[in-house]
Parts: structure tokens; C-alpha cells; sequence
């Protein structure tokens, strides 16, 4: 699926933010910066009883629109770019359809790329869960493997996925620069986690709060962009044998 480059097409995107209660206050300025002409639906999920960031993520992403061909989930600790949801749209149309995309990478290696100024993609087999849009034709299946295959107590959200998309042989798109800033001290989605201050944890690459995602030429670099290949994690299979179930 993902060696063929694709065509621009159409692209409904939905979104919604995973949260804990105390980082409400940086949600609502999410809220407003997203849907500043107001009218768009973008559900908060909240971790009210610390249940674990997976099973919030878990509820996130299943609360997608029917009708979208990619769903967005946000961690509830970002800055943003202007202009975010209309330039993704922008951007999807540019990636294959099977394909995840992150709007945020904080690896030297993504730095180093990002630097040379010559692509505004990076393709790569891992990821960093802040800002993360799959194909919704992915998530019910991923999510499903996942709890098939996987250890209940594997908590991290951004591990599951992946390894799905990995044993899916799939690819994740990283938008560079990076469209979000992820602040503070500490993952706020886990339980007890308090900010402090901003850490730019994206090592340079963020946009900035005032700059458009819509200004980016999202062509270049799409045909032959520059790749980062993971290993697959070990240690986390539910049972024996469960690295060879299908990802489906």
C-alpha cells in the first residue's frame, strides 16, 4: 500500500483531544485555537477516573466521525500552529492512503533532516503519540490486534500503535517542521504528572504558534522522502506466537 505514491484526493478529517482533569485550562486554549470560526465538533476525552492512557486514547480514537477518512487525536499538553486541521487536510492529500502521520517529532535524527530545509516530510516506521492521524479504516482493526495481542498492562499508546503498524507493514509520515509543540515536564495524559514549564521537546522543529500549516508546500519531498526504520518492540506480546498474528 505504501510503495505507491498516491493522488490528491479527497480528505474529511475529525479530531479530538485525550486529557486529564488538570490540564483542562490548556484545552480550552486548544479548543479556541482550533475551531476559531467555531461549529466544528472536537470532543474532549477525559481521563477522569485514571483509568491509564491507553485505555483514553483508546476511547479518543474510537470516537471518530462516521463520515471521516482520518481521525486526529491531540494530547491535551500542546501548542499549536495556526491554521492546524485546514494544512493536515492539505497534508493527507499528499500521503498514501493507508499511512499514519505525526505532526510532531522530537528524534535527532528528524532534527537533522528537518534542517537541511529540502523535504516537509520524513517517513518512518516509529513515532511520537502526541499528535498522531490514522485512516479510520485503521483504527477499529488496530485496536483490535492490539487487545488480541497484546499485554494488558502495556499502557503506552504510541508502543500499540505502532506495532501494529509495523506488523501491518505500514509506514508513518512525519510532518517536518512539526506542527505542535509538546510543553512541560513529564507526559500530563499519565496520572499525577504536574507541569511546571515549557520544554520544547521538539528540538527546534515547531512551526511556531503563529505560523500556518497551511502555508507548507506539502509536495515537497512526498515522492522520495528520507527514511527512519525502527525495530519492532519485544516484550510486550500478550501470549507465545502473538508477533505472528495478522494485523487485521
Amino acid at each position: 500500500m505504501s510503495s505507491i505514491q498516491p493522488e490528491a484526493k479527497e480528505v474529511c478529517l475529525s479530531v479530538a483531544i485525550m486529557a486529564i482533569p488538570e490540564r483542562m485550562d490548556n484545552v480550552a486554549k486548544m479548543l479556541t485555537k482550533l475551531d476559531s470560526k467555531g461549529g466544528r465538533r472536537i470532543p474532549t476525552v477525559v481521563d477522569r477516573h485514571h483509568d491509564g492512557i491507553w485505555q483514553n486514547a483508546r476511547r479518543a480514537w474510537l470516537d471518530y466521525e462516521p463520515r471521516a477518512t482520518h481521525h486526529l487525536v491531540l494530547q491535551d499538553d500542546l501548542l499549536l500552529c495556526d491554521e492546524l486541521l485546514d494544512g493536515v487536510e492539505q497534508a493527507l492529500c499528499h500521503v498514501p492512503l493507508g499511512d499514519f502521520v505525526s505532526l510532531f517529532s522530537q528524534s535527532k535524527r528528524a532534527k537533522d533532516i528537518y534542517d537541511t530545509g529540502k523535504t516537509s516530510w520524513i517517513k518512518a516506521k516509529d513515532f511520537g503519540g502526541v499528535a498522531l492521524v490514522l485512516p479510520t479504516e485503521a483504527i477499529d482493526k488496530a485496536i483490535r490486534w492490539s487487545d488480541r495481542c497484546l499485554k494488558p498492562d502495556l499502557d503506552k499508546d504510541d508502543v500499540r500503535l505502532f506495532m501494529w503498524m509495523q506488523r501491518a507493514d505500514r509506514w508513518c509520515w512525519i510532518t517536518s517542521p512539526s506542527l505542535v509543540e509538546h510543553i512541560g515536564t513529564g507526559n500530563s495524559t499519565r496520572k499525577g504528572v504536574s507541569r511546571t514549564k515549557i520544554i520544547r521537546d521538539s528540538r527546534g522543529t515547531f512551526i511556531g504558534e503563529n505560523e500556518c500549516a497551511t502555508c507548507i508546500d506539502w509536495s515537497r519531498g512526498a515522492k522520495d522522502p528520507p527514511t527512519i526504520v525502527s525495530p519492532m518492540p519485544s516484550g510486550h506480546w500478550a501470549y507465545p506466537g502473538a508477533e505472528k498474528e495478522p494485523a487485521v
